[in-house]
C-alpha cells in the first residue's frame, strides 16, 4: 500500500482504465461512484508502448506516459467545460503497471480481501511533469496465473452484491474465472478463449470455412457446439468444422457459431465439474449473451449484476482503493 498521505479533494477522483487496446478516463463522484464525465481512446498500452520504444529512453518512460495522461485529462476538462482542481488524484489500473506499461509493478498475491484489498500501489507525486497525485495499481498472481485490471473490476462488482461468496466469470478475450469466499478472492483461472477463436478463425485451415463477422446473438450452431464440447475431443471437433463444410456445405455463419460454442463450451466444462452454487457473469453485452446461452445449455444457474448506466465496475473498484488512500 501507499506510505505517504497527501491532502487532496475528496469529493472526486479520476478513474483511468488503461488496457491493452483501449484507454478510458472518467471523472468520478467519490461518494456515489457515479461517472460525471468520460472520454475514451483507442491508444491502449500495447500501441503506446510501441510508440515509446521506437525512440527508447528508459529514463524518460514514465514521463512519456504521464505526458499522454496529462493531455487526456485536458481533453476531459474540455468535455466538461471546467478546469479540474489539481488536488483531484488519478487512480490508474489495468496494463499500465505491466512490463509494457508506464512502470512495472510486482503482483500482489492471493488471497485478496475485497473489502480492504492489499494491492501494490505506486504513488507518483505531483511535479512539473505531472501536476497531480497519481496512483498506479498492480495486479494479482497465483502460483500459475496472473491478471492486471480484472482484480479492480472484481472489487467493483462485489461492492454491488450482498453475497460474500461467489463464482465470477469475466468474459473477454482472456476470460477469467474467479472464486470468492468470505469476501476474499481465493483462486482464479485465465482462459484464452477469445484469442484462440480469433487465431483459429483467421489463421488456421478453418479460415475459409468460418465467417468472421460476429452477430449480437448466438446462431443455431452455437448451442450444438457447447453440447459437443462436453463429449467430443476438442481437436477432432475443430477439424470436423472443415469436414462438415466440405461434405455438407454447412455454411460459414453456422460454422462460426459452432466454433464459438465449442470453445466457450470447453472453457465452461470446468465450471460444470466444480458445480458452483451460483455464477456471477460479467462482460460486454455481446459476450454476456453468448456466455449466458452456454450456461443455460449446461444447466448452470447464473446472475448478471445490475449496474447502473452511470456506473462503471472499474471505477467502482477504484473507489474502494481511493477511499483506502484518503482515510
Amino acid at each position: 500500500m501507499v506510505n505517504s498521505a497527501p491532502i487532496f479533494h475528496k469529493r472526486h477522483f479520476l478513474s483511468c482504465d488503461w488496457g491493452t487496446s483501449s484507454f478510458r478516463l472518467r471523472l468520478i463522484a467519490s461518494a456515489s461512484g457515479k461517472t460525471i464525465h468520460a472520454i475514451s481512446e483507442t491508444k491502449g498500452i500495447k500501441k503506446f508502448y510501441k510508440s515509446w520504444s521506437s525512440n527508447r529512453d528508459s529514463s524518460k518512460r514514465l514521463d512519456y506516459y504521464l505526458a499522454f495522461l496529462g493531455k487526456q485529462i485536458e481533453a476531459l476538462e474540455q468535455s466538461c467545460s471546467s478546469e479540474l482542481d489539481r488536488s483531484i488524484p488519478v487512480i490508474i489500473s489495468g496494463m499500465a503497471s505491466s512490463s509494457i506499461g508506464m512502470k512495472e509493478l510486482p503482483y500482489s498475491s492471493l488471497p485478496l480481501s475485497l473489502v480492504h484489498p492489499e494491492l501494490n500501489i505506486h504513488h507518483v507525486q505531483p511535479s512539473e511533469r505531472f501536476s497531480r497525485d497519481a496512483y498506479l495499481v498492480s495486479g494479482i498472481c497465483s502460483s500459475n496465473d496472473v491478471m492486471r485490471g480484472e482484480e479492480t473490476e472484481l472489487l467493483g462488482l462485489a461492492s454491488r452484491l450482498a453475497s460474500k461468496n461467489g463464482f465470477y466469470i469475466l468474459a473477454g478475450t482472456h476470460s477469467k474465472h474467479l472464486r470468492v469466499k468470505d469476501n476474499h478472492l481465493t483462486a482464479f483461472k485465465t482462459y484464452m478463449t477469445g484469442e484462440l477463436f480469433d487465431l483459429i478463425a483467421s489463421k488456421s485451415i478453418l479460415a475459409n470455412s468460418v465467417d468472421m463477422r460476429s452477430d449480437p446473438v448466438p446462431g443455431h450452431g452455437f448451442k450444438a457446439g457447447v453440447k459437443d464440447a462436453q463429449q467430443e475431443n476438442l481437436l477432432h471437433a475443430l477439424f470436423s468444422i472443415r469436414a462438415q463444410d466440405l461434405l455438407h456445405n454447412t455454411g460459414k455463419p453456422r460454422n462460426r457459431d459452432y466454433l464459438s460454442g465449442l470453445l466457450i463450451g470447453t472453457e465452461l466444462s470446468e465450471v460444470v465439474a466444480s458445480e458452483p452454487a451460483r455464477v456471477i457473469l460479467w462482460g460486454n453485452s455481446r459476450l454476456q449473451r453468448y456466455y449466458a446461452d452456454a450456461l443455460e445449455v449446461l444447466g448452470i444457474d447464473f446472475i448478471h449484476p445490475a449496474i447502473k448506466g452511470d456506473e462503471d465496475i472499474t471505477a467502482l473498484g477504484q473507489r474502494i482503493i481511493f477511499n483506502q488512500i484518503t482515510n
